[in-house]
């Protein structure tokens, strides 16, 4: 499902699995899940990790960062928290509040039954006359 999240963002959730017959089955998309985290301010590495570690006790399933850009993230101070907010709402907060310009990849093993979320900058493609494709971070 795509959603308009506002600011210009769009995201995409999947709503459905396949069930061992083949069939879709309704699922709410883990981000969905709404979390505790106190609100206070904190670098926003340290701020990723506190709703991915609320939505770990709350929904029972290992939800660990993957890629992040450290160094942007733990210079970037935000004031971010709540009490029973979507998972999806909190990092969208977060992000807004760094000013950082990068997009979230959840990925889910099912094999060991954990998903790992990754935070990636968000890059801009440009042609040249002559269509030659150069790609540039969005600031």
């Amino acid at each position: 499902t795509v959603r308009n999240e506002g600011d210009g963002r769009f995201g995409m959730a999947g709503t459905h699995v396949k069930d061992d017959n083949g069939r879709d089955q309704a699922v709410t998309p883990i981000l969905d899940t709404p979390v505790t985290v106190p609100t206070e301010t904190r670098n926003a590495r340290a701020t990723v990790d506190a709703i991915l570690n609320a939505l770990t006790l709350k929904s029972q399933v290992e939800v660990g960062l993957f890629m992040v850009p450290q160094n942007a993230m733990a210079q970037a101070q935000v004031t971010v928290g709540g009490q029973d907010v979507p998972a999806r709402e909190l990092l969208l907060q977060t992000l807004s509040a760094a000013k950082l310009n990068l997009y979230w990849r959840l990925y889910y093993d099912h094999d060991v039954k954990s998903y790992g979320f990754s935070l990636l900058p968000l890059m801009k493609a440009t042609y040249d006359a002559s269509g030659k494709r150069t790609t540039d971070f969005v600031r």
